[in-house]
């Protein structure tokens, strides 16, 4: 019975068909996965520049962006408050994160005092406005230090 079993699904095929179809795939579909592939890596460069010029602009080491959740700590210690670094252990909680990281985007913005248009664009598309917060030129590079409310130089 077990034999009869093995040759219906050798003659089925079942498993070379698979393959088959990546393969084909992949032959016709080469360039475009590896101009996506270079897309992808173009833009998680970028992004690497964005955040590491980010904690720069916060007055932190740029390259502390890479350690996952001691950045996510800096940053909320530093825009949000110096006695509240505590509260990224937030985002494990499923659906409070998502409201968590809304907050974030807004303080973010307050931090670095920008109007509530760019509060807006920076919650709804962080992509962009993340990029436009790093490399625009502000005529004050000024912001505030959370803890004493003073002003502290930015980068």
């Amino acid at each position: 019975m077990i034999l009869l079993l093995f040759e219906y699904l050798y003659d089925f095929d079942i498993f070379n068909k698979g393959f088959k179809y990546i393969e084909d795939l992949l032959i016709t579909h080469f360039a475009l996965a590896n101009t996506f592939l270079v897309l992808i890596f173009i833009y998680l460069i970028f992004i690497s520049i964005v955040y590491y010029k980010l904690y720069q602009k916060l007055g932190y080491e740029g390259i502390l962006f890479i350690i996952p959740f001691y950045s996510l700590y800096l940053l909320c210690k530093k825009v949000i408050s110096e006695d509240r670094g505590f509260l990224w252990i937030i985002c494990f909680i499923p659906y409070v994160r998502d409201i968590f990281y809304v907050y974030l985007d807004y303080k973010t913005g307050m931090y670095f005092k920008k109007s509530t248009a760019f509060n807006i664009g920076l919650i709804l598309l962080p992509e962009v406005f993340i990029p436009i917060l790093v490399f625009k030129k502000d005529k004050n590079d000024n912001y505030y230090d959370t803890k004493d409310e003073n002003l502290i130089d930015g980068e």
